[in-house]
């Protein structure tokens, strides 16, 4: 299963010494921040509302976006109403996706909820092509077609298993 993950995320990723640009290991860390953060949120006390956990947790993207705009020496700049308008689409649909994931993962089995989770790839390709005007080749859709293949699998297989476990 390893192998199977290594060689779908080449053929994503295609990474290679003279394209390499490290800021690709932000993708790496935030994978294990994201994972964390599921954890995390799986062992908080039930009393505590999602919504407040929610808030809390994608408030924080406000100051440290500031703090990573001045550390990185960025210039302030005026922003068209264009740009601004899918900002605002951005916060309020990511604030409903974000708490919709705490809302899941505090709620469901994680083994229920990962085949969902992969729809977070077809929504980035989407976000890249559409905001931004990236171009998807055919070796990151079989990358990512596996990636998806392969969770539906496992979550068959363990669907499969737990109903013969029951009888």
């Amino acid at each position: 299963m390893q192998a199977h993950r290594t060689l779908t995320g080449l053929l994503i990723t295609r990474p290679g010494i003279a394209e390499f640009d490290p800021n690709s290991l932000w993708a790496v860390l935030s994978v294990f921040l994201v994972a964390g953060r599921d954890l995390a949120t799986r062992r908080i006390q039930k009393n505590l509302s999602s919504t407040i956990i929610s808030f809390q947790g994608f408030a924080v993207l406000i100051p440290t976006g500031i703090l990573w705009h001045f550390a990185m020496g960025e210039i302030l700049t005026p922003v068209s109403r264009s740009y601004l308008i899918l900002t605002f689409g951005g916060v309020v649909f990511g604030a409903i996706g974000y708490y919709c994931i705490v809302r899941g993962m505090r709620l469901g089995e994680a083994s229920v909820l990962a085949p969902f989770r992969y729809s977070r790839i077809l929504f980035a390709m989407l976000v890249g092509a559409v905001v931004f005007g990236e171009r998807v080749d055919m070796t990151t859709i079989v990358g990512v077609g596996l990636i998806i293949s392969a969770g539906i699998y496992s979550f068959e297989r363990e669907a499969r298993k737990n109903r013969r476990a029951k009888t």
